[in-house]
């Protein structure tokens, strides 16, 4: 006989309908015997056998690595099912048996290059079962077996249908070492080699012994039927428990049925007595129709001789129009005669220098008078008033200066006084009327900075004569008051030195950040020259940078709570569904006392009562810590503490708090950070509103020694891409505590980003969709020394361990990628690899005349592109010159290169769809003529991403030809419907939290360069030829790709150079601006939602602007 151990007689985890059920036994036997180093089934099905397994390696806490092998669509002998199958066994393994076991959905074919000859110890073949089939299997997987290797064939005593597992069985075990069970089917057990563990060649021994024979395969088989009994028998219980629910459900749905009778009784009873009334009153009503009937026909037959009447007077006047008009012809004739002539040249040029000492004083300065003219209402009485108060949600004031003078392009500074500082102009708006009216085209958002003693100024730039200047107050204002306005034009030299001259003035009080600022001039200088450092300048006057809200102005505004807000938030947490428990949790370890007290007291001031604080000190050296730590938890019974007999870290410390936690929501507390006081409030309000969330993070900003809140990190909603360049979910995060025990808790050996990399491993487990993020700084980080929030860099082992994270991440989820370190930063980047063969692509390429633009175009295409499978369509749009036309049959005769004729006037939608219609490619990349590429591998990259299943569009990053930014992606809402992420920064800057250096996910990107697979393109029905013929097309095709339920994704690897626009020309025509405006009102009615709320900016921030600047 063989030896049995105790892990045989073990009841399997997983049972389902099957006849491997009976084998169980047996496979917890041979996986003690054997210990197996890698162990792979072909054929799962529900798993029972492959679970038995797993369950016996973990038991046995052997390191074998174990691999299912299934597509999980079932076969011919198995049976076809459904994705139920799949997905149950799917759950039930990532809970058991993940740490060590994958499940691998692919044919056998193609799974088998994925491993190592010689590499496999065990390997049981269970697939479809005919004779041509399991041979195949065996042969295919031989090379792929250790010598010593033990094949298991199911189904060795099955003889019906064209089952032939029997007859290969009968062909290999006449050549090896075997054993065959004869029940559940048959259970064939084949060794390859000689050299086996004594229990396993006692079985293999057995079989050439009758009685020895008879006894295992007797043994065994009484085990299984036991096991296969237990399987009924729990079934059993399961269908009477489930009939019995189904007879409890039946029965309240009567009982249910029988109320519901009763009450549409009671329901028709009063109809009928509503239905006398109503006749009754109709009755009255319809005297009363039948008299304004009357009083209506009399108005009418007025109506009529009123109107026959204004006929006649009105062809009276167009008459005298006529005559007018023949009038003005005649004048205008006699007034061409006169200019042409030489006095009116003469009296042309008095004039000019008659107005010359005018036009002087706009460099000494004009006063300048504003004039309410909407939703303003004069306070103070007189001719030239100074203060307003605001009527409506557009308030604007005409500026008015003496003379009729236009003023010449140049530079403008515009000085205000009032009571109040530069704050009070924030987001205020310029309109300029250049001959066209004001319109938003050439609006200006002006950036005013204090200059003292209540004077506010700006500068602003005019790039054409102007005629009037119009003054849009922020809606924000309640009261304007300016008592004081001047204009004044200012030279070139003058603006930069100003501009220089308020760089320095913000850092006068912090000699080590002038410093830093000399620092980076100097080395802007060095490498971009004067034009360099002047593009720098201009785009932090762009962004606003120099004049832009303070934080502590927006702190004062927006997260100051008052006693009325402080009573209405107590009021909705009185008015929840549920008051979920959550636990705080906080590793501590040596924390100076004046930080742990005043962390712990964050906790204990939160306006959410229900609450846990659970603390685990990580064996401190400092006295202190126990002392604190015991007297709080005297007088808090909210408060757990526990003490770890050895300093382990935090990831130790962080698990042995975890075991004091007995909430349902886990909130993570450093040991000297500080939460605010309606944090928890907040969460607890966020669950009521979505009850399935499975993970919740907020903003979070910086306090620094003195208490001084600075650095606010205002985030997007979940993005993935940029979650995984980055863990900017930080704080505040609030888990689900089965989660993070059903992951294992934090890793030891992460310390740095063990936050991060649980934040992965629980990613990989939830739905994306229940990451929920509270757009309010909920937590404030502490910047102490050594601290990463006051020097990233300080912690270079956290970076390395996140890197690590990401890459273990990669791993598990088996993504075809590879984890860098992202360039000039402390992120990472994820890069895809291309599929082989490369899909072809599509490059469609509108065109109209500007041949060297174009060509420079291609040329870069074509010359410095690395991927090989595209193809370049161009489409021309009624090109007229000759040398456009001679350079079109030069791209016809090149290789992949076609030229497309689109004859109808110019609608950038419809002729995109035109050429994609035409196109051969998978995978459609709409560009710009006026795109230079930058990055070799720019279409590599692009390709990498839009071939993943649930990415549809793929943008880029662009620079203007000055290296500043022309496209770090789209912010919908900004400007009034959409603009360019971080428009005009410097080239080498790194965004708004590293923004402009990771990969992330947008509502959209701009068609200048974006690549889409065709079959999303047109799944979503190509762009709006309709109702967006020039503007915002690729901004709604983007979000109609968003709402199909695809991501949107701006990659800052794919670089490239964009001229904007310049074939096309100015957008200056009234009936341009008109169609314009169309086209802005198109917008904002299709996708209000995403205008007023893209999920991928923060509320918090401006929507005047496009750098991320306070809002």
């Amino acid at each position: 006989m063989i030896p049995f151990t105790s892990t045989t007689f073990r009841f399997p985890d997983l049972v389902a309908p099957s006849a491997w059920v009976e084998h169980v036994p047996f496979m917890f036997w041979l996986v003690d015997a054997l210990r197996p180093r890698r162990f792979v089934e072909l054929g799962t099905h529900t798993g029972v056998s492959y679970c038995a397994a797993c369950q016996a390696i973990e038991l046995l806490h052997l390191s074998c690595s174990s691999y299912a092998i299934d597509t999980w669509k079932g076969d011919e002998h198995a049976g076809f099912y459904g994705e139920e199958i799949y997905s149950a066994l799917a759950a039930y393994h990532a809970q058991k048996y993940a740490a060590f076991s994958s499940l691998v959905r692919s044919t056998f074919d193609e799974a088998v290059s994925h491993f190592e000859d010689e590499s496999i110890d065990l390997l049981h073949i269970d697939g479809l079962h005919s004779y041509e089939a399991v041979r195949h299997d065996f042969e295919t997987w031989r090379p792929k077996l250790t010598q010593n290797a033990i094949v298991l064939f199911h189904d060795t005593n099955v003889r019906e249908r064209d089952f032939g597992v029997f007859r290969f069985w009968n062909e290999v075990s006449a050549v090896r070492p075997h054993f065959e069970f004869l029940h559940g089917h048959g259970l064939g057990v084949l060794a390859l080699g000689d050299s086996y563990p004594e229990a396993v060649k006692a079985l293999l021994t057995a079989s050439k012994q009758e009685s020895a024979t008879e006894a295992i395969r007797t043994a065994f088989a009484h085990l299984g039927q036991a096991v296969a009994q237990g399987e009924n028998a729990a079934r059993s219980a399961t269908e009477a428990e489930t009939n019995r629910k189904e007879w409890r459900r039946q029965v309240d749905q009567r009982d249910n049925e029988i109320v519901a009778l009763k009450a549409e009784h009671d329901k028709v009873r009063a109809v009928a007595q509503a239905l006398e009334l109503a006749n009754a009153n109709l009755a009255a009503k319809n005297n009363e129709i039948a008299a304004l009937e009357q009083r209506v026909a009399r108005a009418l037959e007025l109506a009529d001789k009123n109107l026959a009447a204004r006929d006649n007077s009105i062809a009276m006047l167009e008459r005298q129009v006529q005559d007018r008009d023949h009038q003005m012809i005649a004048l205008k004739r006699e007034m061409e005669l006169v200019r042409i002539s030489r006095v009116w040249r003469y009296r042309s040029l008095l004039r000019r220098l008659a107005s010359f000492p005018g036009r002087m004083a706009f460099y000494l300065g004009r006063p300048i008078v504003p004039r309410a003219l909407y939703h303003l209402e004069s306070v103070t009485s007189g001719k030239q008033a100074t203060e307003w108060t605001v009527t409506g949600d557009d308030p604007q004031l005409e500026l008015l200066w003496p003379g009729s003078l236009t003023l010449a392009p140049g530079y403008y500074r515009l000085t205000l006084r009032g009571p109040a500082d530069a704050e009070a102009f924030a987001d205020t708006r310029l309109y300029v009327d250049s001959g066209r009216g004001y319109n938003e085209v050439e609006r200006i958002d002006l950036r005013f900075h204090s200059n003292g003693g209540g004077l506010a100024e700006t500068i602003f730039p005019l790039y054409a004569e102007v005629t009037k200047l119009r003054f849009d107050p922020s809606d924000r204002s309640r009261q304007i008051v300016i008592d004081h306005a001047r204009l004044r034009k200012v030279g070139r030299l003058e603006y930069y030195a100003r501009l220089i001259a308020r760089l320095a003035l913000r850092h006068v009080k912090s000699p080590s950040a002038l410093g830093r600022s000399a620092k980076r001039a100097a080395n802007i200088l060095r490498e971009g020259g004067l034009s360099g450092f002047a593009a720098t300048l201009r785009s932090a006057e762009a962004r606003g940078a120099l004049g832009s809200i303070t934080y502590e102005g927006w702190i004062a505004l927006n997260d100051t709570p008052t006693e009325d807000d402080i009573a209405n938030l107590r009021r909705r947490l009185a008015e929840l569904k549920a008051r979920p428990l959550i636990s705080v949790l906080m590793p501590v370890y040596n924390t100076p006392e004046g930080l742990l007290r005043e962390a712990i007291e964050s906790v204990r001031a939160q306006i959410y009562q229900n609450w846990e604080l659970c603390i685990a000190d990580d064996c401190s050296t400092k006295p202190h810590i126990r002392l604190i730590l015991n007297d709080y938890a005297k007088r808090e019974p909210r408060i757990k503490i526990v003490f770890r007999e050895e300093n382990g870290h935090i990831s130790r410390a962080s698990n042995s708090a975890l075991e004091l936690v007995t909430g349902e929501w886990v909130a993570m507390l450093d040991h000297d950070d500080v939460l605010c006081p309606h944090a928890l409030a907040e969460v607890a309000l966020e669950l009521d509103r979505h009850p399935d969330s499975e993970l919740i993070y907020s903003d979070e900003d910086k306090i620094d020694s003195q208490g001084r809140r600075y650095d606010p990190n205002f985030k997007p909603d979940f993005s993935r891409e940029l979650f995984r360049s980055q863990n900017y979910l930080n704080h505040l995060t609030v888990h689900r505590a089965e989660n993070i025990r059903a992951v294992g808790g934090w890793r030891p050996g992460f310390e740095g980003s063990q936050d991060y990399d649980l934040n992965l491993r629980i990613f990989e487990r939830i739905d994306p969709r229940k990451i929920r993020h509270i757009p309010k700084v909920l937590y404030h980080w502490r910047a102490v020394e050594g601290s990463t929030a006051l020097d990233g860099s300080q912690k270079s082992y956290a970076y390395t361990a996140g890197l690590r994270a990401l890459e273990e991440h990669v791993e598990r989820m088996r993504l075809p990628a590879r984890v860098e370190e992202a360039p000039g930063t402390t992120c990472y980047r994820l890069r895809f690899s291309v599929p082989d063969p490369q899909p072809l692509v599509s490059l469609v390429i509108p065109t109209r005349d500007k041949v060297d633009l174009l060509r420079n175009c291609l040329n870069s295409i074509r010359e410095k592109t690395t991927y090989g499978s595209y193809e370049i369509i161009v489409v021309d749009n009624g090109s007229v010159e000759q040398e456009t036309l001679a350079y079109f049959s030069e791209l016809k005769k090149a290789k992949n290169m076609r030229v497309l004729h689109y004859d109808k006037p110019f609608n950038y939608s419809a002729i995109n769809n035109f050429a994609v219609l035409n196109a051969k490619g998978s995978i459609i990349g709409l560009i710009n003529n006026d795109i230079e590429v930058i990055s070799p591998d720019w279409l590599t990259e692009m390709v990498s991403w839009a071939v993943q299943p649930d990415i549809g569009c793929v943008g880029a990053k662009l620079y203007y030809a000055d290296d500043t930014i022309q496209h770090g992606g789209v912010i919908v809402g900004v400007g009034g419907v959409a603009g360019h992420s971080h428009k005009n920064f410097p080239r080498h800057h790194a965004g708004y939290f590293a923004r402009l250096k990771v990969l992330q996910n947008l509502s959209a990107v701009t068609a200048a360069c974006l690549l889409i697979r065709k079959n999303v393109f047109e799944e979503v029905g190509g762009l709006n030829e309709v109702d967006l013929t020039i503007a915002f097309n690729d901004v709604d095709l983007c979000l109609k790709v968003q709402e199909a339920g695809y991501s949107n994704v701006w990659t800052p690897y794919a670089e490239l150079y964009h001229l904007e626009s310049v074939s096309r020309g100015a957008e200056d025509a009234p009936e341009k601006v008109e169609r314009f405006k169309n086209e802005i009102m198109f917008m904002q009615r299709q996708w209000k939602k995403v205008i007023d709320r893209d999920p991928f900016y923060s509320p918090n921030l401006t929507k005047g602007r496009d750098d991320f600047s306070l809002g």
